[in-house]
């Protein structure tokens, strides 16, 4: 929801405070307050003595910030004229090339896969090369297309990274310029200066006074329960100390309003108690608390 003060004549001047630190609370008159625990300490105590013994045997690590960005590597998916590669047999990081001052020299050792003609001038896919095939490979330079002569204009210094497909499965890159395998060279990309900001764009960037956005607390998300599997004997010899025995919020019935569902107890005996909430296709709704007890 959006509150604001714009009709109010000193609007410029008005700030608007909103308190959402709260969740919403069930209505005092409704007839499931009963439900609500007064004395949350002494409910606990069996949770966190189950928890204590449950734990006692655990290692618990300290925790661990990761602070490191990932750096986005240029793929053929950055380019549509060659997007439709699939994903490449080799790719030559910019370390692989230190040292390197003429570029078409250094590819004629680091290309993986492919073999240089010293009579055409040219690069082939190795395989076929050797099985008589003398179609060649195409390069690319930042998804255009580029001849063998233009590669010693590229600046080593500025390459990133070298990509080699040695196959088109879909044939969307042979078809056009009548090759065979690909050499997509990637520089690296140059940060142009962005220029001042205006004014009014500052003014757009701070938070205005007279209006807030607020975004009230509702429901958690769905979460996954965890219920144990008792197949190997060491599964069925460990103490079960659950609290919570099982919990699902996707049971279906059948016509006549039945269904059957399966969990297994904890190992403490006691009593038990099982809450059953649903609603029917009209939208009518049913609520129903059974307890039991176990026993040794």
């Amino acid at each position: 929801m959006t509150v604001n003060a714009r009709s109010n004549d000193n609007y410029r001047s008005l700030v608007i405070n909103m308190d959402q630190t709260y969740y919403p609370e069930i209505d005092k008159n409704n007839g499931y307050k009963s439900y609500f625990v007064p004395n949350i300490d002494q409910a606990f105590a069996p949770y966190l003595d189950n928890s204590r013994k449950e734990y006692r045997k655990s290692i618990l690590l300290d925790e661990v910030e990761v602070t490191a960005v990932q750096k986005k590597v240029i793929t053929n998916k950055d380019f549509p004229a060659i997007s439709g590669l699939s994903m490449p047999e080799h790719r030559i990081e910019a370390e692989r090339l230190t040292g390197c001052n003429v570029l078409t020299m250094c590819l004629q050792t680091v290309l993986t896969g492919i073999t240089y003609d010293p009579q055409t001038l040219k690069y082939y896919v190795s395989r076929d090369y050797n099985a008589g095939g003398r179609t060649p490979v195409q390069f690319f330079l930042n998804g255009m297309a580029i001849d063998e002569p233009g590669l010693n204009s590229i600046n080593v210094a500025d390459i990133e990274g070298i990509e080699i497909f040695l196959r088109d499965e879909l044939g969307t890159v042979s078809r056009m310029y009548q090759n065979n395998g690909v050499v997509s060279i990637y520089t690296k990309k140059v940060e142009a200066k962005k220029p001042r900001m205006a004014l009014s764009e500052i003014e757009k960037l701070l938070p205005k006074s007279n209006v807030i956005d607020m975004f009230p607390l509702g429901y958690v998300k769905e979460r996954k329960f965890y219920t144990p599997k008792y197949d190997t004997p060491e599964q069925k010899s460990a103490n079960d100390l659950r609290t919570t025995i099982y919990w699902n919020p996707k049971v279906q019935v059948t016509e006549t309003g039945e269904t059957a569902i399966q969990f297994y107890n904890a190992d403490g005996n006691g009593n038990y108690k099982v809450i059953v909430e649903g609603m029917d296709q009209t939208g009518n709704i049913g609520r129903k608390v059974i307890n039991y007890r176990v026993q040794p």
